[in-house]
């Protein structure tokens, strides 16, 4: 049973890891997209922000909930000046959603707003297994 967990995790860090590869997050810098993923058992009596918040030692306070769609229909969006390379960027980026979209009942886009650092803001792109580990991806958002 721990050998099928460990599969489980290894083929979500492959998969996001190959989706992601590519892509970076522009914001006033290009960030690249790092794997993550918890241990951690969910709670299943708190809700699911609150779970993260506690994962990640943060207060909830400082954790910016995203609307899933939202948050990749910004990056999947091509502007009519797009040439061949940011279009083929934005079907990257379709990919990825789409995996999540497809494999992830629950789902989780965050920021980390930390009054202390207004200017480099993690962001996280969760996805919960079957067997109720969090896995995704983490990027920076630059503001200045």
């Amino acid at each position: 049973m721990e050998e099928e967990k460990y599969t489980e995790i290894i083929d979500f860090k492959d998969i996001l890891t190959n989706l992601s590869k590519d892509l970076w997050f522009m914001s006033e810098s290009d960030e690249p997209f790092e794997y993550i993923e918890f241990e951690s058992e969910l709670d299943i009596t708190i809700p699911l922000v609150e779970n993260i918040a506690q994962i990640l030692n943060q207060p909830v306070q400082n954790i910016n909930s995203i609307e899933f769609e939202s948050f990749f229909e910004k990056l999947t969006f091509v502007e009519d000046w797009y040439g061949e390379s940011e279009i083929g960027t934005t079907k990257l980026y379709e990919k990825l959603a789409s995996h999540f979209k497809e494999t992830f009942t629950e789902k989780l886009v965050i920021e980390i707003r930390n009054p202390e650092n207004e200017i480099e803001i993690p962001i996280y792109i969760f996805g919960i297994t079957p067997s109720k580990k969090i896995v995704g991806l983490k990027t920076l958002k630059i503001e200045t």
